[in-house]
């Protein structure tokens, strides 16, 4: 008994220990109150009424305890939950929040920007001024010019000619133009009216076109804004177009043949040639053969320049007369050239008898060639007719496109002569091909 008794002292010592302990540990209460709950239970059968009503009390204060914790805890889980949407609604000033030189530098970016956008708006309201004073004053200018327009006034009127000479059933256009008080001037040409004392010579119609009808003169009379000014109009005869005169007549001839050439007329169409008063006609090229003609006979031969129906006065008469007799030889060939370059064309014969009595002819084209000089056998530059000194040859003829010469040389009875009679050299004017003919009489 004393045993037991011992025991529910010791159990209700304890009992008071763990209510003191609830009372002042209370963040661990509700772990201790369950273990003092379990270790009761164990004894309760052996517990007094008394000690059970106290445990029964320690119970409630036990949950009120509890519940005061729990209160506490759902406090500190809203200040919790507030501070979290305060975190959420301000960044804290650990991560989040921005420091106060990035609040500076946000406030003068802020500035900055507020100050851009300003300059902006000014510099909008500026280009809206500066575009309303550049129409006023174009305005101004417009208006200005108007005015100017308005008060000028016409002084004069000028023509492109005082007289204006014309041939019959041709026409011109006349210019007319307007001198003002302020010394501005205007084509008025297309506004202005015209009139002609006489429209069977001539006629000027809206525009200022003159139209020159019969021969002789007339007056015409330009009007414009009360200003008039006159101009006679002479029409005359059409003037014939004249065709040139062929000139440079080469010949030489043969004992039957007359070679011909002369300088081509610009515009012709065809040439007349006239020997011994015998016409040939349609003769197209600048150059004729005549054939089949009297042995040691002279012919005169004229020619002229045709275009349509129109022709040139005849040339000069040229005199030209065919050997006596068969030439020893007659020779025609053709030559390259290149343009300024020297040319030497040797003059030959073979077999002659009576050299003294033989003429040597060169026949070439001047528009081509050119002579340097008439003999490369003496130093001396031979360009004239006439005989060259220090040798046994004469130029009878020179004239450019055809050389005569004549050798002064004795030749022995029942003798033959052969060699070289004379070198003469030419420049070439252009490049391509060249004729030479050349005969020995």
């Amino acid at each position: 008994m004393l045993i037991s008794k011992k025991i529910k002292k010791l159990s209700l010592v304890l009992v008071v220990i763990l209510l003191v302990k609830l009372v002042f540990f209370s963040s661990n209460m509700l772990s201790r109150v369950v273990y003092a709950q379990g270790v009761t239970k164990v004894e309760e059968a052996t517990l007094p009424k008394t000690a059970s009503s106290e445990v029964e009390s320690m119970k409630s204060e036990g949950e009120i305890a509890e519940e005061s914790n729990q209160q506490q805890k759902d406090i500190k889980d809203s200040e919790t939950e507030s501070s979290e949407k305060e975190q959420i609604a301000k960044p804290n000033n650990e991560n989040n929040q921005p420091t106060e030189q990035e609040s500076k530098v946000k406030e003068e970016t802020k500035d900055t920007n507020e100050i851009k956008e300003a300059e902006k708006t000014d510099e909008s309201e500026i280009k809206e001024e500066t575009v309303d004073q550049n129409d006023i004053e174009k305005e101004e200018k417009e208006l200005i010019h108007e005015i100017k327009e308005a008060e000028k006034t016409i002084t004069a009127l000028q023509l492109d000619a005082e007289i204006y000479s014309l041939e019959k059933d041709t026409a011109h256009e006349m210019i007319v133009t307007a001198v003002y008080s302020d010394e501005s001037k205007e084509d008025v040409t297309k506004t202005a009216k015209y009139t002609s004392s006489d429209e069977a010579l001539v006629e000027i119609d809206s525009t200022g076109r003159i139209t020159a009808i019969s021969i002789g003169n007339a007056e015409i009379t330009v009007e414009y804004q009360g200003v008039s000014i006159q101009a006679i109009v002479k029409v005359k005869e059409p003037q014939k177009t004249v065709l040139e005169v062929p000139k440079s007549i080469l010949t030489f001839s043969t004992q039957d043949k007359i070679y011909l050439k002369w300088d081509e007329i610009e515009g012709c169409t065809s040439y007349d040639i006239e020997i011994n008063s015998k016409v040939h006609t349609n003769v197209t090229r600048a150059e004729y053969t005549y054939e089949k003609l009297k042995l040691n006979t002279q012919y005169s031969i004229r020619i002229r320049s045709k275009k349509q129906e129109e022709v040139s006065e005849w040339s000069s008469a040229v005199k030209v007369k065919t050997l006596k007799r068969k030439p020893i030889s007659f020779i025609e060939y053709t030559i390259d050239l290149n343009e300024n370059e020297l040319v030497d064309i040797i003059v030959t014969a073979s077999a002659i008898k009576e050299i003294k009595d033989r003429s040597f002819i060169l026949f070439y084209d001047s528009e081509k060639l050119e002579v340097e000089d008439l003999s490369t056998a003496t130093k001396q530059r031979d360009i004239n007719k006439g005989e060259i000194s220090g040798t046994d040859i004469e130029v009878k003829e020179y004239v450019p496109g055809t050389i005569k010469l004549i050798m002064n040389k004795e030749v022995d009875d029942n003798q033959v002569w052969s060699g070289v009679v004379n070198t003469i050299k030419f420049r070439s004017k252009t490049g391509g091909k060249s004729d030479i003919k050349y005969v020995v009489e």
